[in-house]
């Protein structure tokens, strides 16, 4: 008699997925953690070759945390892997059982060294089971710190990166505004330039007319002389008015030292010839365009003059001041007192009627060094007008580094750009990994957990089944018992009807027999009666005796004896059956106790284990 089947237990039947699906998401993952690593890599060398040493610290320490990320859930990947194969190892063992069970024999002796052994297999794996559960424990510890320190990184480097970017803004916002002041500068400094340029073309457009007029004085020396013979008692006058002049003129500044120069020729030619140079000088001066006059400084003292230079001239030789004014405050001053002499020599030439030779000569000594400072005017002309050109290639060249550092800044903010989108798309993409990481671990927590409820369900399964297993044997033991009662009973019936057949076909036989001897021994009776009947009868010792009443006699104390015998061996069969009954009946219990004893013990180490 066979058992009946167990209902296998299927592991994968307890989820929706089976373990070669979260085989296969493992693998993808693995596989996307490798691209997402070497896309780190070759964003690491792109950005690690223009970062500062603390930033490359920090990305080798960021990218060390990730490759110590990516070994963890590779080795939680393998503990999973062998999670698997052990899982597969217990549904392989329970199914081995249950084709125990399909092939089940009757020996109850080689049934209980099986499942011993079974027990201790399954010991074993449970054995296997927890380390593998300690195993995934750490492993999700370390993760979690691995996690946590990833994340403090990232922070930290978020944090060095804006600070890093402000930096980088401040030093950009200081550097334009200093090049804008720069800039301020040399503008300034140019447009003085040019406006002393301009004055001095101007006086240089305004010297030909004192060229032409000591040309008219060489010319005309006769009517020079006498003028000037006229013009006698007026020229001590002019040259004291030159002598108390020369020394205010040689304490000017530099700077107004050309526009000096050129009023003392207007002077001496004034002084000299003014009547030819009035026209000239009012015709100069309607040309010029009205110059905006500010209001005239206090009165210093000569000391003052010597001590404290002017405030405007070194401001102007450092460029941060417009000498234009200055210039055009001397050019009226000079205008003023030059108008006020001129009509002083004209009252002396009315005045005064006879001049000197020596007079002449000195005019003459004096045209020479008018024509000599007129070169060194033109020489200092053309050096500013170097300078001027020195300064605005200057000047060019400063636009053009200034264009120059424009285009860098706006490279630099291309650059800064590309790299917040590159960081960007890092944060999002390590988002991305931290958010697969943390489906992972669901997934494995998921795991677990459907691990624990198929545990609890194999062990309550499998302790079901030890009960049905015992049951099973003892109903097998008991149905075995009652078999070989039935058996033994049906051995004695048909023991019993064969002797009963056998007796009962001798009882028959012998029946007849006694049938037979009735009928003939009544047939002889009623012979004799008829005998006696007719010859009367005769007395007892005249009676004759016939051999054949012996013989009957004989004949049935023999059956008698056959009875007795045939009867004496059923009962000695029927006693020797019984006590075999017996003696079988002690052999199935005793080994009905030994297997409920060894089932007791299994049943006692199981739950002692459990």
């Amino acid at each position: 008699m066979a058992l009946p089947v167990a209902d296998g237990h299927d592991v994968t039947n307890a989820s929706g997925t089976s373990m070669k699906q979260y085989e296969e998401q493992l693998y993808a993952l693995r596989k996307e953690n490798f691209h997402l690593k070497l896309r780190v890599y070759f964003l690491e060398e792109k950005l690690g070759t223009g970062s500062p040493p603390a930033v490359q610290g920090l990305l080798e320490h960021n990218v060390r945390l990730q490759v110590e990320g990516s070994i963890s859930t590779d080795s939680v990947e393998n503990m999973s892997m062998n999670n698997c194969i052990a899982l597969k190892k217990d549904t392989t063992q329970d199914q081995i059982p249950d084709q125990k069970d399909v092939t089940y024999d009757t020996c109850a002796e080689s049934e209980s060294a099986g499942d011993y052994l079974a027990v201790t297999v399954n010991n074993e794996d449970l054995d296997e089971l927890a380390r593998l559960r300690r195993e995934n424990r750490k492993a999700l510890q370390m993760i979690k710190g691995c996690m946590k320190k990833i994340q403090q990184q990232d922070k930290e480097m978020k944090k060095i990166k804006l600070d890093k970017e402000l930096t980088y803004a401040q030093v950009s916002d200081s550097q334009l505004e200093k090049y804008q002041e720069i800039l301020k500068c040399k503008d300034e400094h140019i447009k003085d330039l040019e406006s002393k340029l301009r004055e001095l073309q101007r006086n240089y457009e305004n010297k030909p007319s004192t060229a032409s007029n000591s040309c008219v004085l060489g010319e005309d020396k006769k009517r020079l002389a006498e003028s000037i013979l006229e013009q006698s008692l007026a020229l001590p006058v002019g040259l004291e008015l030159d002598e108390s002049m020369a020394p205010d003129e040689f304490t000017m500044d530099e700077s107004n030292l050309e526009v000096s120069q050129t009023l003392r020729l207007e002077d001496l030619t004034a002084m000299f010839g003014h009547h030819v140079t009035c026209a000239d000088d009012h015709d100069r001066y309607s040309t010029r365009k009205p110059m905006k006059y500010l209001p005239m400084a206090d009165v210093i003292s000569e000391s003052e003059c010597w001590s404290e230079p002017d405030r405007n001239v070194s401001l102007a030789r450092v460029g941060l001041c417009d000498t234009g004014l200055s210039t055009r405050d001397s050019v009226s001053d000079e205008t003023k007192f030059n108008r006020s002499r001129r009509a002083k020599l004209s009252y002396g030439s009315r005045s005064d009627e006879k001049t000197s030779p020596d007079a002449v000569d000195n005019l003459n000594t004096r045209c020479e060094t008018l024509e000599r400072e007129k070169l060194e005017l033109n020489g200092k002309l053309q050096f500013t007008i170097q300078e001027i050109e020195e300064l605005s290639t200057e000047n060019r060249n400063i636009k053009e580094n200034l264009e120059t550092e424009r285009i860098n800044a706006a490279e630099a903010d291309k650059h800064v750009a590309a790299l917040r989108s590159t960081i960007l798309s890092l944060e999002s993409q390590l988002k991305d990994v931290e958010q697969k990481l943390t489906d992972s671990v669901k997934m494995i927590e998921v795991m677990r957990s459907e691990r624990q409820e198929l545990e609890a369900t194999f062990l309550e399964k499998e302790r079901s089944l030890r009960r049905a297993a015992d049951e099973a044997t003892l109903q097998a033991s008991q149905v075995a018992l009652e078999r070989a009662r039935a058996q033994h009973d049906r051995l004695r019936i048909e023991k019993e009807l064969e002797e009963t057949r056998d007796k009962l076909s001798s009882v028959m036989e012998f029946n007849s027999q006694l049938e037979m001897e009735v009928t003939r021994r009544v047939g002889q009776d009623v012979d004799d009666k008829m005998l006696e009947v007719h010859e009367g009868v005769p007395s007892e010792e005249e009676r004759p005796t016939s051999p054949d009443q012996g013989i009957d006699s004989d004949r049935l104390s023999s059956l008698e004896q056959n009875d007795a015998g045939t009867l004496a061996e059923t009962l000695t069969q029927l006693n020797a059956a019984n006590m075999r009954k017996r003696s079988v009946q002690r052999a199935i219990c005793r080994e009905i106790h030994k297997t409920q004893g060894v089932l007791r013990k299994a049943r006692d180490q199981f739950e002692n284990q459990n």
